[in-house]
């Protein structure tokens, strides 16, 4: 008993008739980290673009909740709108995938999804600022107070106010 139209290949299929080099949507259901490609959810985005836009025209924040089963784009919605507004300077995004046993996981996840070098350059952002109220440096951005402080020219203690204290 044989059947012909049962064959196994190894063989990649071709995606260049759609001008793609390889097939858009992943084989898991787990989007990438930044999709590029992005269609459909149109009642989704709209409320998603709404939320957005509200919270960059405020700069007050607001909640929005997404539900579906799963499989339906939810991820993927997020992580493409989040790759919109991600390189925006007065923007902090970061995407959780599951919220976990209380806050302490969100904010593990949040932190990781944001990276090292983001979390270093806002952290140095802010020392900049508190170096140009506290110091006689005018720092003006996360460089030039990083080679300040590396420099020991500004030191740490200068900037960081100890409660309690008459500290600087």
């Amino acid at each position: 008993m044989s059947n012909d139209n049962f064959a196994i290949t190894d063989e990649q299929r071709d995606y260049t008739q759609f001008g793609l080099d390889e097939n858009p949507f992943p084989y898991s259901p787990v989007p990438e980290g930044d999709p590029e490609l992005y269609c459909g959810q149109e009642h989704a985005t709209e409320r998603i673009s709404d939320t957005v836009s509200t919270v960059l025209s405020t700069g007050k924040s607001k909640h929005l909740v997404i539900t579906a089963k799963y499989g339906n784009g939810k991820s993927h919605t997020l992580k493409y709108t989040r790759s919109l507004v991600r390189d925006r300077e007065d923007v902090v995004v970061g995407y959780v995938a599951q919220p976990g046993e209380g806050f302490r996981d969100i904010y593990h996840e949040f932190l990781y999804d944001l990276g090292f070098d983001r979390v270093q350059v806002i952290a140095y952002e802010y020392l900049a600022q508190i170096a140009r109220e506290t110091t006689n440096h005018n720092p003006t951005d996360a460089n030039s107070i990083e080679h300040l402080i590396d420099d020991g020219e500004v030191l740490l203690s200068d900037c960081i106010r100890v409660s309690g204290t008459d500290c600087p």
